[in-house]
């Protein structure tokens, strides 16, 4: 191909019109407590995944896989815990699995069924218990520990039946050994994927694991959700 050729392709990549990113919605819902949790919803399919994000972070954290699992069919729903973003009330960690339970009724009463949750490092504890409480069809932790400031959800561990994926790197400790135990503490269905890395939570998705972390992801959210 010639210079000018190469030009002319260049002006036209750069000219061309960017994709809009995908469409969401803004959504609200009280919890048990009368906060009010604000997040998005991604899609519009029958089944829901709700994500919780880590300490030190908001739901922008999940908006890429959000984005991706609506474009296969799904519903999915991001929110800021209380004291966050736009979300109402104080910050308190041990309070935080309520909104998890909040965000599962707001999805059940739109009539989305079945129910996915997915956490990462404090995230996963908080669906972890929430999924403890309340009916869901499986769960998802990566890199979570199993308690954090009042959040524990050891005295649920063994009667824990609701299918489980637990995800860690190798070097992330202690968050490694936590998962490890969660998952030997857990009756079935149970999987434990552990790779070579330190990177903590969500991080996982920037290494060169992450696209194996996705697609065990995916392969679990279609299995447990159709």
């Amino acid at each position: 191909m010639g210079v000018a050729a190469l030009l002319l392709l260049a002006a036209a990549l750069l000219t061309a019109p960017v994709p809009p990113a995908r469409a969401h919605t803004a959504i609200s819902f009280r919890t048990g407590d009368g906060v009010t949790i604000r997040g998005y919803q991604f899609g519009s399919g029958r089944a829901v995944v709700i994500f919780s994000h880590m300490y030190g972070t908001d739901q922008r954290i999940w908006f890429s896989l959000a984005e991706e699992l609506a474009r296969r069919g799904y519903t999915a729903i991001t929110y800021d815990y209380r004291g966050i973003g736009q979300s109402g009330g104080k910050f308190v960690i041990a309070a935080t699995y309520r909104d998890a339970l909040a965000a599962i009724a707001h999805a059940t009463r739109s009539g989305r069924r079945p129910v996915i949750l997915i956490g990462a490092s404090m995230g996963g504890t908080v669906s972890l218990k929430a999924a403890a409480l309340r009916p869901v069809h499986g769960v998802v932790v990566i890199a979570s520990g199993m308690r954090f400031q009042g959040l524990d959800v050891r005295p649920y561990l063994p009667t824990l039946r609701t299918p489980k994926l637990f995800v860690a790197g190798t070097g992330d400790q202690p968050f490694a050994d936590s998962v490890r135990t969660m998952h030997a503490q857990t009756p079935p269905p149970k999987m434990l994927r552990l790779y070579p890395t330190a990177a903590h939570g969500t991080y996982l998705f920037d290494t060169r694991h992450g696209p194996a972390i996705r697609a065990e992801i995916l392969a679990f959210v279609r299995k447990y959700a159709e």
